[in-house]
């Protein structure tokens, strides 16, 4: 028995050796996949159109780039009237997103206990709190000092960032394995430790050992202010000498960074970026910029006058006009568009929500700030008479009183930001003086300018560059004068498989006749027009030869393939130039009636119906995994560099414009971020999960 057990064992080994991970992955899939008794209490929410079985909203998450994320929010909080909605992203816990004032305060205020930071948290900030600007001078205006500390912190804030939009799995399993963006955090908090240690142990020293200290210091021009190490070293010692210090620990490095990475994070960049959309709001509101202008004349005419005059606290304080303008610019740009709490027990909400201990509640002010519900019909638009209230007797104007849960640019509650009438004084004394000497014009057209919401070397407004027909006048020859196929020249026009391509030759951004084109004219035309990324186009373009036709890409070994979205298959002897209006217009058919839009979920099921079509009906079909990668690549182009690549949509407009009339629709602006890569790959398995999810 022995033996013959030994020998079963043997030959199915290789049974077990496949059954174990099978097992092992099977059981994984379980855990993240399942819904948990958390994710069970909050079913009865409303959830987006979008949500996917099993998957949920992963692919939402995924597939959106900022600011579209939030843009997102916004859509779905709209679309459910206010109410209380739930998202399942697999790796993460439940979420639930509100959308409301009272729910604001009730997570805010009522119920803050309930509701902290959470472990995950914690998780993400406890191997970085380790930055912060004790009597560093970064001298940023002067070009100056310290680039490493300020680029590494920078660099620090990113990465955290994207944390928030990465299962915890992940970004965990990066770190253990020094990866890609985790690699470059941890890089960026030596270089913060590094610095500050040495700016704190240099305080400390100077503190607690002056004549050591002295020769180092006394060459430094003298401190008028203290920083913030000062301060809390001096605060210890008047605690200790009134006995009130209560035998704590004395203080030491890691408490005093711990402590003040508060006022770095804090005032890095804030003011800078509230202030830069402000300049964008006024390029966009003229007539709110000579109203701010004429308050300032009637009420520190010396500004203008005066080059040393210098108002007083008092002064800026009476700018009331000012402080509306800046508070209307922070409701509709907050510095920080979401916020994220976590329940520690059960809880039911205001609302009648019922929470499960662990469940993630989203606070997006973004969102807040243009919901009709809480600002109005007319809360997209930038009005800052709404925060204005004059007194029937006097006449003065004065801020009306709004709840912080209403306006929660400086959060609300316990937590209410400490700085926020230091950064309203700040911001209010800035302007005045700015708008008293000069008119600022943004570089591009200021309705093209769109937030990044993460602190580094783009925070400020990213523009995007519109492109209509570019100047380049609309041509498209008759059918009679173009050919599609290698090997003919007696044609005056080439064109190819491609309506993006040959679209480009119609408005000449490449050559009109299709003719003498390099890959270098291609890729700049492709770059420009729709914003391709090279690193996409040095992949494509490893097939082409060094001087090609439009035509030649007509090659059935080329791009030219079964089962195309705008073409019959090349058995039926068609020139693949000439698209096929009756396939074209059962593409837009099956759009989005609501939304006018052509999303990825359409794409996949039209390219599983065109796939169904040609296996039945040509005898010859061809797909190989090559061609099926260029197919979905085809349907993947159209709604990312066609189309807006944000939301991987495009209108049915446009798609008409492009497909069947190969025209540069008029209003059309090119992707504001670029078709990379990462994003061609990523919509193309998603085609194909959704083809065959469907």
């Amino acid at each position: 028995m022995y033996l013959e057990f030994g020998v079963l064992m043997g030959e199915s080994s290789s049974l077990w050796t496949v059954a174990v991970p099978a097992a092992t992955a099977a059981c994984v899939l379980v855990y993240f996949l399942l819904p948990d008794e958390r994710e069970r209490a909050i079913r009865r929410l409303p959830a987006p159109s979008s949500t996917l079985p099993l998957l949920g909203n992963t692919l939402d998450l995924m597939s959106l780039e900022l600011p579209r994320l939030h843009d997102w929010i916004v859509e779905q909080c709209k679309a459910f009237g206010g109410r209380t909605w739930r998202l399942r992203v697999i790796g993460a816990p439940p979420l639930v997103v509100v959308s409301s004032v009272e729910c604001f305060e009730d997570v805010l205020k009522t119920q803050f206990e309930v509701f902290d930071k959470g472990d995950r948290m914690n998780d993400i900030f406890r191997d970085v709190a380790g930055d912060i600007s004790f009597g560093l001078q970064a001298n940023a205006l002067e070009g100056g000092q310290h680039t490493d500390f300020m680029e590494a912190l920078g660099r620090l804030i990113h990465h955290v960032e994207m944390r928030f939009h990465s299962p915890d799995w992940l970004w965990k399993l990066k770190r253990a394995l020094k990866i890609g963006g985790e690699k470059e955090l941890a890089e960026a908090v030596e270089i913060l430790d590094k610095t500050v240690f040495m700016i704190i142990n240099k305080n400390m020293e100077r503190k607690f050992n002056p004549d050591a200290a002295a020769n180092e210091w006394s060459a430094r021009p003298p401190r008028t202010t203290k920083d913030v190490v000062s301060l809390f070293l001096d605060a210890h010692d008047e605690q200790r000498a009134s006995g009130e210090d209560d035998g704590e620990a004395p203080l030491d490095a890691n408490f005093l960074r711990d402590i003040a990475v508060v006022v770095l994070l804090a005032g890095k960049d804030t003011t800078a970026w509230s202030m830069s959309w402000l300049i964008i709001m006024l390029n966009r509101n003229p007539k709110v910029e000579t109203k701010l202008r004429q308050e300032l004349r009637e009420k520190l005419p010396k500004l203008f006058s005066d080059p040393n005059y210098v108002p007083t606290m008092d002064d800026v304080e009476n700018l009331v006009y000012l402080e509306a303008v800046l508070r209307e610019n922070l409701r509709l740009n907050p510095l920080v568009p979401l916020n994220a709490k976590e329940a520690n027990r059960d809880t039911t909400l205001v609302d009648g929500t019922f929470i499960k201990k662990g469940t993630r509640v989203y606070i997006p002010s973004y969102t807040l700030g243009r919901m009709k519900s809480v600002w109005g019909r007319d809360a997209s638009k930038f009005k800052p008479e709404r925060w204005l209230v004059q007194d029937p007797w006097t006449g003065e104007q004065t801020i009306r009183p709004v709840s912080a849960f209403q306006f929660v640019s400086f959060h609300a509650g316990p937590r209410t930001c400490l700085g926020m009438r230091f950064a309203m004084l700040e911001m209010k004394t800035v302007m005045a003086f700015m708008l008293s000497k000069y008119h600022f014009t943004t570089k591009e057209n200021p309705k093209s300018y769109t937030p990044i919401f993460s602190v580094d070397d783009s925070v400020l407004p990213s523009a995007s560059q519109s492109l209509t027909t570019g100047g380049h006048e609309y041509f498209r020859p008759s059918d009679d004068q173009v050919w599609g196929l290698p090997g003919n020249s007696s044609f005056k026009f080439f064109r190819s498989p491609c309506p993006a391509l040959n679209t480009m030759a119609n408005h000449g951004h490449i050559p009109r006749d299709g003719k003498a084109l390099t890959p270098e004219i291609l890729g700049d035309a492709l770059m420009k027009v729709y914003n391709i990324d090279k690193k996409v186009l040095d992949i494509v373009f490893q097939a082409l030869p060094p001087k090609f036709t439009l035509a030649d890409l007509g090659d059935p070994n080329f791009i030219d393939h079964d089962a195309s979205l705008v073409h019959v298959d090349s058995y039926f002897q068609m020139d693949p130039f000439k698209a096929n209006k009756t396939l074209i217009n059962e593409l837009l058919a099956s759009a989005d009636e609501a939304k006018g839009v052509i999303t990825t979920r359409t794409m996949a099921r039209f390219r599983r119906r065109r796939e169904a079509e040609s296996s039945r009906d040509n005898p010859e079909f061809s797909m190989s995994a090559l061609a099926s990668f260029v197919a979905n690549g085809e349907a993947a182009f159209v709604v990312l560099g066609l189309g807006d690549s944000t939301t991987a949509t495009i209108s049915v407009e446009h798609a008409r414009s492009f497909m069947l009339e190969e025209r540069i629709p008029v209003d059309f602006q090119r992707s504001k971020a670029p078709v990379s890569v990462s994003k061609m790959l990523f919509t193309i398995a998603q085609l194909k999960f959704l083809a065959w999810l469907d």
